[in-house]
């Protein structure tokens, strides 16, 4: 997957498969793309110059009017990633009473924020292979919240352990 999506000419959030999907405004520096287009003589001085006029447009359709903020991801036409909804996929891992935060600008809510780590019970997952050594070997396991991520082999079932909820990656044992 390419640092820049060469059909919207924006860049990515990460080049995975996974982030390459969407991309995130704070990463958007259309300044970057001029200097590239006058110094990296590359051959491609054209796509940098298009690559910045493409930034500033999804710029100016992803940030916010009135407070100038910018969600944390958004498609590539600018629109919020997620069907246009407040709550964010972080929230896959945000249990009762919780505390989140709340983004509004005179009472209009147009963000919100899960902690960025959460310890939560792994309700599912299949017992580790005895004897499976090899480094980073992973498995899918369901959480207490009902979300699914991949945690190493040796965690079982009743386990608590610690999620990054922005990138939904296992952490450690809590």
């Amino acid at each position: 997957m390419p640092f820049i999506n060469v059909e919207h000419k924006l860049i990515t959030f990460v080049p995975d498969i996974h982030g390459g999907r969407f991309t995130d405004p704070s990463y958007h520096v259309p300044a970057f793309y001029e200097v590239w287009a006058r110094w990296a003589n590359d051959g491609r001085a054209d796509f940098w110059r298009e690559c910045a006029e493409r930034s500033r447009e999804y710029l100016h359709k992803s940030i916010h009017p009135v407070t100038g903020l910018n969600p944390d991801y958004n498609n590539y036409d600018g629109s919020l990633l997620g069907n246009n909804r407040i709550i964010g996929d972080a929230f896959r891992f945000v249990k009762e009473n919780m505390v989140v935060k709340i983004l509004s600008y005179k009472g209009v809510i147009f963000g919100s924020e899960a902690p960025n780590f959460v310890e939560l019970l792994v309700t599912q997952t299949e017992p580790g292979v005895r004897g499976d050594t090899a480094t980073n070997v992973t498995k899918p396991a369901t959480l207490e919240t009902g979300a699914e991520i991949r945690v190493p082999i040796f965690i079982n079932e009743g386990e608590m352990i610690r999620v990054d909820t922005r990138t939904g990656e296992y952490m450690e044992r809590a």
